[in-house]
């Protein structure tokens, strides 16, 4: 009667922890071969797992094929999407007249822009949005300098050279004058 009595208060401290100090386990009894201490004790360790490795490898295997076919069409779309805005940036610098007021950008700009187009033409998408991006770098740096050289065209027309001024006299090393 006494191992009828030790094995309900065993079943007793499996459920029921004797202090609120312990925590609370799942019963280690529904897992075949576990003791009560070892580590697949646990209900979610691998010991407990319904699934064999090479169905577990299967589906690792599926995620990585979903995952790699749901963004498979990523790279051409983002690419198209650059070039179109770096399209539109160097648009935007030959309204400015550009090609006269920056050439330096505008010529970098179209060139890496250029690039872009031949690279996304063979299908290497991350480096044609890299030569996109520099393309639109170059781009609003050709802006910038086509507007302040608009602006000092204006400058020049409005306070353009005054009638009664003379020109500043021109010096040269040898003290001359330059006349």
């Amino acid at each position: 009667m006494r191992a009828h009595s030790d094995h309900l208060q065993h079943r007793k401290a499996d459920r029921w922890p004797q202090s609120s100090s312990q925590p609370l386990r799942p019963s280690s009894r529904h897992i075949a071969g576990a003791s009560r201490y070892s580590p697949a004790a646990s209900r979610y360790s691998p010991a407990a797992c319904r699934y064999t490795p090479a169905t577990c490898r299967l589906a690792s295997l599926a995620l990585v094929a979903l995952a790699f076919a749901t963004t498979a069409g990523c790279g051409p779309v983002t690419t198209a999407s650059v070039i179109s805005d770096a399209e539109h940036d160097l648009s935007e610098v030959k309204s400015l007249e550009g090609q006269k007021n920056a050439p330096y950008e505008y010529t970098k700009a179209a060139s890496y822009l250029h690039k872009a187009k031949e690279l996304q033409g063979h299908g290497l998408y991350e480096q044609a949005s890299t030569y996109a991006r520099r393309s639109r770098v170059m781009s609003e740096k050709a802006v910038e300098v086509a507007r302040l050289a608009q602006e000092r065209s204006q400058r020049k027309t409005k306070f353009g050279d005054k009638p009664g001024k003379k020109a500043p006299p021109s010096f040269t090393p040898s003290g001359g004058g330059g006349r």
